[in-house]
């Protein structure tokens, strides 16, 4: 279960305005050689309150795509604490879906 600070941690736009230059994922896209574009980022319809959720194997973007999802979200016409960001690890073996246990959600209201 995530306790507070964890979910403070994973929403620092809750608290700083410039969270974007210290955020991991997003530096790690900015120093990368080749950037690809996210159709899942760039074309979601952010009109339209919704749980966004991303799976897939580990190290594919997941995390670094809710990020820019939610740079954009941000940018354009919803308030920090709108903006939900979680990373869900799930331990279990029979909850897993094609082996992957972890799930990152995005959450837009």
């Amino acid at each position: 279960m995530l306790t507070d600070p964890q979910i403070l941690r994973l929403n620092p736009w809750w608290m700083a305005s410039r969270w974007e230059a210290d955020d991991v994922h997003l530096r790690r896209l900015e120093a990368s050689p080749v950037q690809l574009a996210t159709p899942q980022v760039e074309e979601m319809d952010l009109g339209v309150p919704a749980i966004h959720i991303l799976r897939g194997p580990r190290q594919a973007g997941k995390s670094t795509d809710l990020k820019l999802l939610a740079r954009r979200a941000l940018r354009t016409r919803l308030e920090p604490r709108q903006v939900v960001y979680l990373s869900l690890v799930n331990d279990h073996p029979k909850m897993s879906v094609d082996g992957h246990r972890k799930m990152q959600v995005g959450l837009l209201a």
